[in-house]
Order: structure tokens, then sequence, then C-alpha cells
């Protein structure tokens, strides 16, 4: 009789014991209306940031820059507006001003949308955008 073959059967009794034992995942809230819920429960919320560099002598009407993006909240969105503006124009947020920022709501919840999406991943070598 092989080592393994005496093993085995207790390998696989564990890892069913594991899978018995395992937590049920959680339910949906009951006490709440189900609209506001949904609308709770999402991860992300779409956000509009408006910026521009903070007004100098030399040019005392800056060109204000939008976009628009996806986060958790609005203290994440002002700060992935500063990531992503550095890369396209020259602007730091040392030198720069949040003019405004505001949630944008769907108008039709039910109808699918197009998207552009920023990918980053991680290589051998480096991060790439």
């Amino acid at each position: 009789m092989c080592i393994r073959e005496r093993f085995q059967p207790r390998v696989l009794f564990f890892f069913f014991f594991f899978l018995m034992i395992r937590r049920p995942p959680r339910s949906t809230l009951s006490s709440s209306s189900a609209a506001s819920d949904v609308y709770k429960r999402q991860l992300f919320h779409q956000y509009e940031v408006v910026g521009r560099h903070v007004p100098t002598e030399r040019d005392p009407n800056p060109k204000a820059y939008r976009i628009k993006l996806f986060s958790k909240n609005e203290t994440n969105a002002r700060s992935r507006f500063w990531y992503f503006i550095r890369r396209v124009v020259k602007m730091k947020k040392a030198h720069g001003e949040i003019l405004s920022v505001r949630e944008i709501f769907e108008k039709h919840p039910d109808k699918v949308s197009n998207y552009g999406i920023w990918i980053r991943y991680d290589s051998r070598s480096n991060t790439t955008n």
C-alpha cells in the first residue's frame, strides 16, 4: 500500500468539511426601501470634476479642465482628478484648484451605456497605464 493512497481520503474529507462550515453570503437588508438601497449599495459613483491652474499675473484667466470619472466618494474623485490631470496636462495639485465636483446620476438607469476604460496593469518590469 502506497503512502499517497493512505492520506488521500483525509485531505478530501478536510476539504469537504471546510466547504460545509463556510459562512453563507450576507443577505440584503429587508427593513428599508429597495429603490434607495440599490443606489446605496453601488460601489462606484460617477463624478464630474472641473479644475484649473491657480490664476497668476501672467495668466489671469487659465483654461479649465473637466474630467468625468468613476469613484467611491467625492474625496476620492478629487484625488483621481489630480492623478489623471498630471498625465494629460502639466498641472499639479500645488499649482491648481478644483472649481467644482458634482455627482452625475443616470437619466435612464436601465439603459446600457458605453464607456472608455483606462487600463493599468503590472508587468514583470514596471506598471503600465
